[in-house]
């Protein structure tokens, strides 16, 4: 069933602002690292550019997902777009590794606000049967701001510095508040039947601690824990074997694109063939990058890595969204949302620190071979409790 016309209004100004303000986001997301080591950072201190992000991320998301539940999504919304906006002006006076730590803090603060709100206004604004597809076009906005801001990011930083992208950061950062402002709607109104009948739907199988519920905040711990590794140790790793900076915002430019594909295709197929089945195929294809990469010696390997992990990373996300719309009424979303980025935030937070660490000790390749580890023992739970 198609969307209606004010489905279809709702969800792209939706998108349009994340696409902006994931577009700022990103053009600093891939070059932060490069930052973090040009003043001389550590790959344990590099680990700790996640760290204090997923932290950030982990305390907050609950409060903001059950805060956006009472004012309503846009609010947060703005918010976010204005720390993030704060975040980009800091970059451009920071000169230490510690200040760049602290304004990860700051940074975890703008996700927190951001997508719980993000994640349950795109479900609400359908009903659950089509909330994948939902959830699939707003990530797909999300996957192509971050493609092509990597690539941005990569030329950008190479000719002109980082300076000038953090700038380009503070700009894009200052327009998405504008757009929140003027451009994002409520969520439709609901006649009070419609509710009551998808309240009392899902009385059974609504609890935020239902066993479907619990397996969708551990789908997100688990691609997450992935996502944190090339996030915050990629780009550096890549920069080990001899990659351009130029090449690396491309690389990550592959990455985001199988994310598109991922999003926009996982959320789809998983609403007509259940959840299940597309969550372990997506966690293999997990375990085949992170091995592919683990054992890279050159950016051809690389290349080949980052499309499979894109891909396979962006499917589990609208799943694992669409899982929890499955099982938690519109009233308790925000805050079931916040729970699902609390553990995501774990995730990353534990990839960042235990994959800096182990690069020091021992390799720069361990954190790849741990987290193909993470994605196996997610594929394994989800066909043990044969999900559907």
């Amino acid at each position: 069933m198609p969307f209606t016309l004010s489905e279809n209004t709702t969800l792209l100004g939706l998108s349009i602002f994340t696409f902006v303000l994931m577009f700022a986001v990103g053009i600093a997301a891939p070059i932060i690292p490069l930052y973090a080591s040009s003043l001389g950072a550590s790959w344990t201190e590099i680990g700790l550019l996640g760290t204090s992000w997923g932290l950030t991320l982990m305390f907050l998301a609950i409060a903001t997902g059950r805060l956006s539940d009472r004012l309503g999504r846009k609010p947060l919304l703005i918010a976010s777009g204005v720390l993030s906006t704060t975040a980009a002006l800091l970059y451009l006076i920071s000169s230490t590794v510690l200040q760049i730590i602290l304004i990860r803090i700051l940074e975890g603060a703008v996700w927190a606000l951001f997508w719980p709100a993000v994640e349950a206004l795109a479900t609400e604004i359908v009903d659950a049967k089509r909330a994948g597809r939902a959830m699939g076009m707003v990530s797909a906005s999300y996957g192509i701001a971050f493609a092509t801001s990597s690539v941005a990011a990569g030329s950008i930083t190479s000719v002109f510095g980082y300076l000038q992208t953090f700038m380009i950061y503070l700009v894009l950062s200052l327009i998405s508040i504008f757009l929140a402002v003027f451009l994002l709607r409520g969520t439709p109104r609901r006649s009070e039947s419609a509710v009551a009948r998808e309240e009392s739907g899902k009385l059974d199988s609504s609890s935020l601690s239902s066993k479907m519920t619990i397996l969708a905040y551990f789908l997100g711990g688990s691609y997450t824990f992935g996502l944190g590794v090339m996030l915050t140790l990629f780009s550096v790793f890549a920069k080990s074997l001899s990659v351009a900076v130029f090449l690396i915002g491309v690389l990550f430019g592959f990455f985001w694109l199988g994310r598109i594909v991922g999003s926009v295709g996982g959320g789809r197929v998983s609403d007509k063939y259940g959840r299940g089945p597309i969550v372990i195929v997506a966690m293999l294809g997990s375990v085949a990058g992170f091995m592919l990469a683990a054992f890279s010696t050159g950016i051809d390997m690389l290349l080949g890595a980052v499309v499979i992990l894109g891909f396979s990373i962006g499917t589990s996300f609208p799943v694992s969204v669409a899982i929890i719309s499955d099982n938690v009424p519109v009233s308790k979303r925000g805050y079931a949302m916040g729970i699902y980025e609390t553990s995501c935030a774990a995730g990353f937070m534990l990839a960042a620190t235990f994959g800096g660490l182990l690069s020091d000790l021992y390799s720069p390749r361990m954190p790849y071979l741990l987290a193909a580890s993470v994605s196996l023992a997610a594929a394994i739970i989800f066909a043990l409790r044969r999900v559907k």
